[in-house]
C-alpha cells in the first residue's frame, strides 16, 4: 500500500475553501480511530468539538444524527447517558446536544423492541414447528420477513398446535 506523503496529511498548508466539508471527515475518522480503543473516554470531547462543525455546513445536522446514532449504538466502554452528557456539553450551539440525544434513545429503543418481538415471534414459530415435528426453518429466513408476516405465520402455526 503506497504511503501518503506529510504534505498531503498537513491540511495547515491548505486554504481553507478546500478544506470545506472536511469535518465530516475528520470526525468520522477520529470516530472510527477511538470507537472500540479505551481512551474514547478521553477523545470524545475533541472529537465532538469537531462534530459541532458540521453544525455549519449543509445536511451538517443529519450527519451529526448519524455520526451520533452510530456511536450510542456502537459504544462499548461507556454508558448512554456518559455518551449523552459530553454531547450536550459540546454541542451546545442551538441546544443540539439536549434535543438529539433524547430522540437517538427514543430510535434506539424502538429498534431494540422491534428486534425482542422479531426473535420472540421467531421463537414462537420454532416452538411449533417442533411441537408440529416439522423441520425448523432457519433463522436467517424467518429474519428476512416483514414483522406481519412473521406474527401472522406464528399464529398459523400457534392455531394447529392450539386448535380451538
Amino acid at each position: 500500500v503506497p504511503r501518503l506523503s506529510m504534505e498531503l496529511l498537513d491540511l495547515s498548508q491548505h486554504p481553507d475553501e478546500e478544506l470545506r466539508g472536511q469535518a465530516i471527515l475528520h470526525a468520522s475518522l477520529l470516530m472510527l480511530k477511538y470507537i472500540r480503543r479505551p481512551e474514547l473516554r478521553e477523545r470524545l470531547p475533541g472529537i465532538m468539538q469537531v462534530m459541532a462543525q458540521l453544525l455549519h455546513e449543509p445536511n451538517g445536522l443529519e450527519c451529526l444524527r448519524i455520526m451520533l446514532t452510530y456511536l450510542a449504538s456502537t459504544v462499548d466502554q461507556m454508558t448512554f447517558q456518559e455518551l449523552s452528557q459530553v454531547a450536550k456539553s459540546h454541542l451546545q450551539d442551538r441546544n443540539i446536544g439536549s434535543s438529539l440525544m433524547p430522540t437517538i434513545a427514543e430510535q434506539l429503543i424502538q429498534e431494540g423492541m422491534e428486534k425482542g418481538m422479531e426473535k420472540g415471534q421467531i421463537g414462537r414459530i420454532h416452538l411449533c414447528e417442533r411441537l408440529l415435528n416439522r423441520p425448523l426453518t432457519p433463522q436467517d429466513e424467518l429474519s428476512r420477513l416483514p414483522p406481519a408476516e412473521l406474527e401472522q405465520r406464528a399464529d398459523e402455526l400457534e392455531a394447529l398446535v392450539l386448535p380451538e
